[in-house]
């Protein structure tokens, strides 16, 4: 087709394209002899349309390379206690903050790919545009810098929850119980609009409730892919048919934007 495209871009593509039979041969024109990329964005394509916490987990392979020490970084004044997450970008760990002062925190550790020049760009803006949002339903930013291997990271408030919808499932909350959670995640959300961030992938998986002497709280995580309309640039202006976000919880603006 005379134009070099990146496995994400070919993936996104090929999300447009319904058809099964379509799909592969849009694929196979596509990719040509390159077995290697059609046969992963194939994966990426099943892993789409599995659950999206496959999804998310998927990228994490032995194809990437990933921090030393059985996929735990080295940070100094960090004690890291075990893996709690992965995405198709980072890898986020449970760990202990040992100086000036002791917490447990999260750390989301930028993991080094083939797409690492967006990726780290992405990376780097949501450090930025946390730092500017302190709200008591958003997760608080504390540091951020390189590990000793190399690997940017960011150091955050630890929330030791689970899912909006999980929880209101697990604990039979009833209609007014399950508004006022609501009211937290409107706060937090209002919070940050007044700031200028959007951001752009809100779903229960990134809306966690834990609970506190109050009560239930709410805390927003995942600013990866947020917008920072006050900062806008070149690095956070959206490409022609780039999806950001997970559909399934995407807006009517969002997949406007894609199909259109």
């Amino acid at each position: 087709m005379g134009i070099e495209l990146d496995e994400y871009a070919i993936f996104r593509r090929a999300l447009m394209i319904p058809a099964a039979k379509q799909r592969s041969k849009f694929l196979d024109q596509i990719c040509g002899d390159e077995r290697v990329l059609r046969d992963r964005v194939a994966k990426l394509l099943k892993a789409d349309g599995s659950d999206w916490g496959t999804f998310d987990g998927f990228l994490s392979d032995q194809s990437l390379s990933t921090p030393d020490c059985d996929g735990a970084p080295s940070i100094e004044n960090y004690h890291f206690l075990e893996k709690i997450g992965a995405g198709g970008m980072a890898d986020v760990f449970a760990a202990e903050q040992l100086l000036p002062f002791y917490r447990e925190v999260a750390v989301k550790v930028q993991r080094t790919n083939k797409f690492q020049l967006e990726s780290v760009r992405r990376f780097e803006l949501e450090q930025q545009t946390l730092a500017k949002l302190t709200h008591e339903n958003i997760a608080t930013i504390y540091d951020a810098g390189h590990t000793r291997e190399g690997y940017p990271y960011v150091s955050m408030e630890l929330v030791k929850g689970e899912p909006i919808t999980q929880f209101c499932n697990d604990h039979c909350l009833n209609i007014t119980e399950r508004l006022r959670l609501m009211q937290g995640v409107l706060n937090g959300i209002e919070h940050a609009h007044h700031h200028g961030v959007i951001h752009r992938d809100l779903k229960p998986a990134n809306i966690l409730v834990t609970e506190t002497l109050r009560g239930a709280q709410v805390k927003i995580i995942d600013f990866g892919i947020a917008k920072d309309t006050e900062a806008f640039d070149a690095e956070q202006r959206t490409r022609d048919s780039q999806i950001l976000g997970t559909l399934d919880y995407m807006s009517p603006e969002q997949i406007r934007s894609v199909v259109e």
